[in-house]
């Protein structure tokens, strides 16, 4: 999923956290909304000369663009490998935060989640 001089896009984020970035801008936490957001990112002119891989929600692996193909086809297209981030679990991170925050540890969904590339 990486490679020399290239990095990887964590656009994972869940149906909540997206929807506070749409009430951020005074936009509803619609599917439509959150369509539109993610696809700003991954039809950046260019994305792959800089992206090699990217991080995606389970909802994204199934989005349509709005001209068509699948969010999954236009990274395709670019050369950057999509990838599933799924939650196994969340644990106290008071060692590392004194506010006692939560966080998820991630391992990566089966590649057969995603949708079939032609």
């Amino acid at each position: 999923m990486a490679s020399p001089g290239h990095g990887i896009l964590a656009m994972d984020e869940s149906n909540a956290t997206c929807g506070k970035r749409l009430d951020s801008i005074g936009l509803e936490n619609t599917e439509n909304n959150r369509r539109a957001y993610r696809e700003l990112l991954v039809t950046t002119p260019g994305l792959g000369e800089y992206i090699s891989g990217a991080i995606l929600f389970e909802e994204t692996l199934y989005q349509k663009t709005s001209k068509g193909p699948s969010m999954v086809e236009v990274l395709g297209k670019q050369g950057i490998v999509p990838g599933e981030a799924r939650a196994v679990h969340t644990r106290p991170a008071a060692v590392c935060s004194p506010a006692g925050r939560a966080f998820a540890r991630h391992q990566p969904g089966p590649a057969a989640r995603a949708p079939a590339q032609p």
